[in-house]
């Protein structure tokens, strides 16, 4: 997400609707303007969030971290 975040930045991607992601934000400790700042204090939400959702429903969830991980889990597929 960091590395997302700043490369979006300094390479002034389009996101949705045309927007760029401002310089000003990366220094705003306001989680509605920095993205880093919101995804640190939410994450602990939206996880509850997701493992509350996912209580009950008959799947198997795999849960991965790391690129590592997913490569790891596309081969076990094979």
């Amino acid at each position: 997400m960091v590395r997302r975040t700043l490369t979006r930045v300094f390479t002034r991607e389009r996101l949705w609707g045309g927007v760029r992601e401002p310089f000003t934000n990366l220094y705003s400790l306001d989680p509605n303007r920095n993205i880093m700042v919101w995804t640190w204090t939410s994450h602990a939400e939206t996880r509850d969030k997701l493992d509350t959702a996912l209580t009950g429903i008959d799947a198997t969830v795999h849960r991965l971290h790391t690129s590592t991980e997913v490569t790891r889990f596309l081969d076990s597929l094979d």
